[in-house]
């Protein structure tokens, strides 16, 4: 099995390159979403398929979609930055059985690497920064290679596709559809649930996990 390297902060660029857009508004959306009520049932790293006909169920399934997915270049070369933004507040909530929200989103920045690195060299890199509460607060950055992104896809299977814009710097908004990894097996979740420490770096020039953007 491919080796995985964890990135340090010497590497690293401003947590703060892409900026996304205030909504700060939508910031209670995912408060302590409770798991929903068929996660049991849920075998891909899809959205829910009943229709969210209330605010309620509205709440409840705010995890699943992340608010903002930008990308841009770096300086760094062979590098891609990107930013990954949700509204919920509590990212160490359970979502699934075994599955945070913050293991759900880790998979879906591998997802989206998958997605982005296509045509792209192995040794190519997605550096991701991690927001929540409607970006008032950084949980982490994320890097990962091309080649370990197509290998945490290739362990674990393609799920349903699901529709995810990407604001690209210079280049507007991408409507893409991602491939969301498959979660049909304890192992998988194992998988999902080790992407954290595989692939954390958890302070970008002095910004650390925790901090409020406001702060800076």
């Amino acid at each position: 099995m491919t080796s995985i390297l964890l990135w340090g902060c010497a590497n690293s660029e401003s947590a703060r390159t892409e900026p996304a857009p205030n909504t700060s508004s939508q910031a209670t959306t995912g408060v302590n979403a409770p798991p929903h009520k068929d996660a049991q049932n849920l075998t891909t790293m899809g959205y829910v398929t009943e229709p969210a006909n209330t605010a309620r169920e509205s709440v409840k399934t705010a995890w699943q979609h992340p608010e903002y997915v930008g990308i841009s270049k770096s300086r760094v070369k062979g590098m891609n930055m990107g930013t990954f933004q949700v509204a919920t507040t509590d990212i160490n909530q359970i979502v699934m059985p075994g599955v945070r929200a913050k293991d759900y989103h880790l998979g879906q920045m591998v997802a989206l690497t998958q997605y982005w690195c296509a045509g792209k060299a192995d040794s190519f890199q997605m550096q991701w920064n991690y927001w929540a509460a409607s970006r008032h607060t950084f949980e982490g950055q994320y890097v990962m290679s091309c080649g370990q992104a197509r290998q945490v896809v290739q362990s674990m299977g393609e799920g349903s596709a699901v529709p995810m814009p990407i604001h690209v710097r210079k280049g507007g908004v991408k409507e893409a559809d991602i491939q969301l990894l498959l979660l049909d097996s304890q192992q998988k979740i194992a998988t999902l649930k080790s992407l954290e420490k595989r692939f954390a770096s958890p302070c970008v020039e002095h910004f650390c996990k925790g901090q409020s953007y406001l702060e800076k």
